[in-house]
């Protein structure tokens, strides 16, 4: 029983918290892709 209300507690943890979850991840994301495409560019731009 103690599972159970655990997962429930865990579940609902998660959805309360998903839109931070989210906006964390999302711009986790975008400094990754753009420092990302910052090294490419300048492996392009000096080559």
């Amino acid at each position: 029983m103690l599972e159970v209300i655990g997962f429930f507690a865990l579940a609902y943890l998660v959805i309360k918290f998903f839109p931070e979850i989210l906006e964390a991840v999302f711009k986790f994301s975008v400094i990754v892709i753009g420092v990302t495409f910052f090294m490419i560019l300048m492996f392009v731009a000096f080559h």
